[in-house]
């Protein structure tokens, strides 16, 4: 993680708002090709996700 360079975390940053934009336009329209996606993932966000997470949240990152 910490060998990624700006680039790529902003590259990483840009896709990830990209998917969330559509799942959100997906949702106005009624789409059904997705559903439930996001508390999906949530479900599915593996112990070291949440480890850094809460890592952060201790720091004082939001």
């Amino acid at each position: 993680m910490r060998n990624m360079t700006i680039e790529q975390i902003n590259a990483n940053i840009e896709k990830r708002q990209s998917m969330i934009t559509a799942i959100k336009e997906n949702k106005q329209r009624g789409s059904t090709e997705m559903p439930g996606w996001t508390n999906e993932r949530t479900r599915e966000r593996t112990q070291t996700e949440q480890e850094l997470l809460q890592r952060f949240a201790k720091r004082g990152y939001k």
